[in-house]
């Protein structure tokens, strides 16, 4: 139904059905009525000046959100065009001094001079601000520059994980209010990371295992990480953090440990079984120091357990447990060469004898 034919008619009751058709069509067509005005943005740029807002039309004043000033209006017209000039340009220039490598952890100046590029002139009283990325920090996020240009901040450096270089880049900004605009300096700065430490690593036992124990005896040794040269105590940690790491061996492997760690300690149960007269057994240590997930040093120390069989009983003087079972690796190792040599000896005796016969 088209808005002229209910124009035309006069009929009141007629009307009312007409009137009564629309409010339905818009009733039924509504979800499909989007009622949203985008705003219509328009973006200049500052390096210019002479933007002048002007009305497209006398229906834009009633639109007035979409536009740069408060009354509306677009800056296409030609008012814009005959005022639009090249911006102010800022004199100012901004230097950033900073050692190009510094060591993590250190403390560095950072010196900011601003000054006039084409005289050179210091400017003084200006506010400078400055930023680091997050892994470092500033004594201070602003400086105001003395009589000479200079302002002074000071920068910690972060401490870098152990063989890892990090680039870092440094920001400072000044706004220059003449020319409506900032000028910025960036430099880059390279963090050396601390030389790895010399670590002499230690095991340490309470008690000293000199163990002798009965069939399925169990018995408990604390271990403890060291540093030899500082007496310092390493504990477990979590992965990235420096942290010592606890392992072991036993053989024969029949032996039953069991570990609990707690306060930098680890409390070893050991518990093994006596064959025929007795079992010697060798527990092996290894412990292993990380600075940040880089390995610094590692530790291995061995300890001997002796278990008494069902006929250990009968032993008066069964044999001892060494405290480091390095101490039968050095021995038995002398005696097979002893062996060796008396062997070759012989060898050689034998045939210098055949050969005297029968030059005979």
């Amino acid at each position: 139904m088209a808005r002229n034919e209910f124009d035309r008619e006069r009929d009141l009751e007629e009307r009312e059905r007409m009137c009564k058709e629309f409010q339905q069509t818009i009733a039924e067509d509504v979800p499909y009525i989007v009622m949203d005005y985008k705003d219509v943005l328009e973006t200049y740029n500052k390096r210019f000046t002479g933007w002048v807002p002007r009305y497209l039309s006398q229906s834009y004043k009633y639109f007035p959100n979409g536009y740069l000033n408060s009354e509306g209006g677009s800056l296409l017209n030609l008012q814009t065009l005959v005022n639009i000039k090249p911006a102010p340009q800022s004199s100012w220039e901004l230097s950033l001094y900073v050692p190009d490598k510094v060591n993590g952890g250190e403390d560095v100046k950072i010196d900011a001079y601003l000054y006039n590029k084409y005289t050179n002139e210091p400017i003084p009283n200006v506010e400078i601000s400055f930023e680091v990325p997050a892994e470092g920090t500033l004594s201070s996020r602003t400086a105001v520059t003395d009589a000479g240009g200079k302002a002074v901040v000071v920068f910690t450096a972060p401490v870098p994980y152990p063989n890892t270089t990090v680039s870092l880049t440094l920001k400072a900004s000044a706004y220059d209010q003449n020319a409506d605009s900032v000028v910025r300096v960036l430099k880059s700065v390279t963090v050396i990371p601390p030389p790895l430490p010399d670590i002499d690593l230690r095991i340490e036992f309470h008690p000293r295992p000199l163990l002798t124990l009965e069939d399925n005896q169990t018995y408990t040794v604390e271990v403890r990480v060291l540093n030899a040269k500082t007496g310092e105590y390493y504990g477990e940690g979590s992965y990235g953090e420096d942290r010592a790491l606890l392992k072991w061996k036993v053989f024969p492997d029949d032996a039953m440990i069991k570990t609990r760690y707690e306060n930098g300690t680890w409390y070893v149960n050991f518990t093994g079984h006596g064959y025929g007269e007795y079992t010697v057994y060798d527990v092996q240590f290894n412990a292993m120091f990380y600075m940040h997930s880089e390995l610094i040093s590692t530790a291995q120390s061995n300890m001997s357990v002796l278990v008494l069989g069902e006929r250990g009983a009968n032993i008066t003087s069964p044999p001892a447990a060494s405290e480091n079972t390095d101490e039968y690796y050095i021995l038995g190792g002398a005696l097979v060469a002893i062996v060796l040599i008396s062997a070759f000896v012989l060898l050689r005796k034998r045939r210098r004898g055949k050969g005297r016969l029968k030059n005979y």
